[in-house]
This record gives C-alpha cells, structure tokens and sequence, in this order.
C-alpha cells in the first residue's frame, strides 16, 4: 500500500529510496519526548489545529497509528471541513488495522476516506482508498471512475500501474 501511495505522489521523486521518507537526526527517544511533550500541551489547550496535525503527522512517522488516529479524530472534531484533516485519520486507520491493499479496508478508514474526496482530496492515495471503499460498498461505477483517475497519475510502466489495472479488471461483471 505504502508503495502504491509513493508512485502517485509528487514528493515519491524526492524520498529515499527505503521509503523512510525522513531522515531521523536525533535517536527515537528524544522525538518520543517531543512528540509526548507537544501532546500534553494539547490536552491543555486543545483548540489548535496545527497542533492536532503536528501531532497526528509525527505519530505516523512514529508508526504509532491508534495515537494518529486520535490526533486525527481530534483534529476533524476542530476542521470537519478539511479534507486534508479527514485524509491523515483514513491514513492512520487503516495502518492501524494493517490493511494492506487486500480485502477490505476497515469500514471507519472508508468512511474518513470518502469524507476527503468529497471534500476535495486528491492524489494517489485518496483516488486508491476511495476506489477501494466504493468497491467495498457495491459502488462499482464510483470505484472505476476512482482507479480510472489514479491510472492517469502512474506511470505505465510501473508495477503499480499493472496492480491497478488488475482492480478494474476485478470489477467487470460486478453489479453497477
């Protein structure tokens, strides 16, 4: 999943190639601190978005994803409108189910998911989940118009690009 969501993204071209995504200058405790120091701060003042986001950012590159989510629940209790705020809780969802890509996502990741593309997300990895979550629900012409749009942001030859075309393959005879 995490491969697919890389392909379509504009920032896949500047990431390290372990898909780390950020180099860590300082060791796992002293960020732990920080991020713990910056939680206790919220729950003082917990009317700050920026920090919900914070927070909720540096618990996924903690790989931490039940705290995420909360970060992220909170954060969408704040900005109900923000696509971007309902984008990081299916994120975080659904690496804390360890949903990766087969089967079926976990119905509240597919909820937050749909929120975001109504809302207005975009890229490659609202476009996969979103496809996913109306394939799961029986949307079947939602699903195609979502993997249809992603394959326009991949590049032909990837390995992604083939995985998709296997989901829309999937959908042929299901009921639209």
């Amino acid at each position: 999943l995490d491969a697919i969501i890389r392909e379509g993204s504009e920032e896949a071209a500047n990431a390290p190639a372990d898909g780390g995504g950020q180099q860590r200058t300082m060791d796992d405790q002293a960020i732990r601190d920080m991020v713990e120091g910056l939680r206790a701060r919220l729950e003082e003042s917990p009317d700050d978005p920026a920090g919900w986001r914070r927070l909720g950012r540096s618990y996924l590159v903690l790989e931490d994803y039940a705290e995420a989510a909360e970060a992220y629940r909170r954060l969408t209790e704040l900005k109900p409108e923000n696509a971007g705020a309902w984008m990081g809780l299916a994120q975080a969802l659904v690496r804390a189910a360890g949903w990766q890509g087969t089967g079926d996502m976990p119905p509240p990741a597919a909820d937050a998911v749909l929120k975001a593309r109504d809302l207005g997300a975009e890229g490659a990895e609202a476009l996969f989940l979103a496809g996913q979550a109306r394939r799961q629900r029986g949307e079947i012409k939602a699903a195609r118009q979502a993997w249809d749009e992603l394959l326009l942001s991949l590049d032909p030859a990837s390995e992604f690009y083939g995985l998709v075309e296997e989901r829309l393959k999937s959908l042929d005879g299901a009921g639209e």
